[in-house]
């Protein structure tokens, strides 16, 4: 039993607490009072807790552990409201803009690259939308992040919106950075090795944290001949998973924590992670990348649009074929996921 000094009434309230965790509350974990404690003293407490935790000036403090001063417990012993955590709210890593603005600056680009390539790049700068003059094919290629040094090239792009064809996209992309460095039928060698990191924030239909095209040539046994170092990496924070190394376990829980928009700063250890937090912060965002912000989302349902579009004209060419080949109604709903409704607009 615990008891706290209720001051919209001036007494002490004796109470058992619960211990439970509810995410859609400002604070988790919270502790719930029950017990002993009915009708109109219980939802008084109640709402004066939230109102008290909703003002208090330390809101605006990045995510330290608060205690809610106004919750004076009067039993020894640890005071069970020491744990309470405030959120940090941030711009979500979705949004091309900010993952930007957070992996542009070298030093995180490079902690970035070294955990997941375990390569120490020698970079001052990280370009941006970077493209080659003249282009590499028949598609101008853009990258959204592109570094080297005088042994990597390293190229890191964002993409949200699921694309049916995004391996081979990024392949291209990857080719292309490979190809421009070939000058002559001389020597087919490049002076850089490739390296591709695909950020996938809303996932994949594999469903796997980290998937990767290595191009070393390998024997019948499969042991590499160390000819190629070129490599794609795939990511998807989404998945990430118990048993995802470290290190990049961290990152990927980083980058899927703020996707929701909120983060929680204690469970990150490493100082480029802080740094990201700190540069997206959602108080630091400027009008201009909010703008930008919405321009992205607005393109992703379009694209969005289109897929469900063309995704549901498949199925209805399909539940034509079914339906020629004898088969009944409730078959073909099954395996097209389509409404009665959609079965009778196909007879019309």
């Amino acid at each position: 039993m615990y008891g706290f000094e209720d001051e919209l009434y001036g007494d002490v309230v004796q109470l058992s607490l619960t211990y439970k965790h509810i995410s859609w509350f400002i604070f988790h974990p919270i502790f719930i009072p029950s017990g002993g404690m009915v009708g109109k003293r219980a939802a008084s407490i109640w709402v004066y807790i939230e109102f008290i935790a909703a003002r208090l000036p330390t809101l605006q403090i990045k995510c330290e552990k608060k205690v809610i001063p106004y919750l004076k417990f009067n039993t020894p012993g640890p005071n069970p409201c020491s744990s309470i955590i405030i959120m940090k709210k941030v711009a979500s890593l979705r949004y091309g803009v900010i993952f930007k603005k957070a992996f542009s600056q070298p030093d995180i680009f490079k902690a970035f690259v070294k955990d997941f390539i375990g390569i120490e790049l020698n970079i001052d700068q990280v370009e941006m939308e970077k493209s080659f003059d003249p282009p590499i094919g028949n598609v101008d290629s853009r990258f959204d992040l592109f570094a080297e040094d005088k042994q990597n090239r390293i190229i890191v792009d964002i993409q949200h919106v699921r694309y049916a064809d995004h391996y081979d996209r990024f392949l291209h992309y990857h080719c292309a950075a490979l190809l421009e460095q070939v000058a002559s039928s001389q020597d087919y060698h490049p002076s850089h090795k490739v390296f591709t990191i695909v950020v996938l924030t809303s996932g994949d239909r594999h469903k796997v944290d980290i998937a990767t095209i290595d191009f070393d040539p390998k024997d019948r046994k499969g042991k590499p001949l160390n000819e190629i170092g070129h490599k794609i990496l795939y990511i998807c924070p989404k998945y990430v998973a118990e048993d995802t190394p470290e290190p990049y376990r961290e990152w990927l829980l980083a980058i899927a924590d703020s996707l929701d928009e909120e983060v929680d700063e204690t469970q990150y250890h490493k100082t480029e992670i802080q740094r990201i937090f700190e540069l997206i912060a959602r108080d630091l965002i400027s009008p201009k990348e909010y703008a930008r912000m919405k321009e992205e989302y607005s393109i992703e349902q379009f694209q969005l649009d289109k897929f469900e579009k063309g995704h549901k004209q498949g199925r209805f060419e399909t539940a034509r074929k079914m339906l020629a080949d004898g088969l009944d109604s409730a078959t073909v709903m099954k395996y097209t996921d389509l409404s009665p409704f959609d079965l009778a607009t196909l007879s019309e």
